[in-house]
């Protein structure tokens, strides 16, 4: 045993490991964006925003606005804030907004 917790060399270099680890997350968090329309919100949707939470420390959401939803006519079915609603409700999701395409998206949140 050694150090001051009496740990094991290797728990104490695990538990320097997830230190560092949640310093880099607090100090310099990756930020994934995903830039939705989610009109009807269903399992392929779920494990789309599933795996790309996973690729960062913070994920962010941007709905686009029913004016710029071109999914054909009588669409979106679903008005952008009852879409935003739900995406707010994912435990997965940090923070989600409304925008008018990708590149409004990408201009208010910088992703890494």
């Amino acid at each position: 045993m050694s150090g001051d917790y009496g740990l094991s060399p290797a728990a104490e270099a695990a538990m320097l490991k997830h230190d560092r680890e949640q310093a880099r997350i607090r100090d310099h968090p990756i930020v994934v964006l995903a830039n939705v329309c989610f009109d009807i919100l269903h399992r392929g949707h779920r494990l789309y925003l599933e795996a790309a939470a996973k690729m960062g420390d913070r994920f962010v959401v941007a709905v686009t606005r029913d004016k710029y939803v071109n999914k054909g006519p009588h669409r979106p079915i679903n008005p952008e804030e009852e879409r935003l609603a739900l995406i707010k409700l994912l435990r997965i999701v940090n923070h989600a907004f409304l925008c008018d395409d990708s590149l409004d998206a990408l201009e208010l949140i910088k992703p890494d």
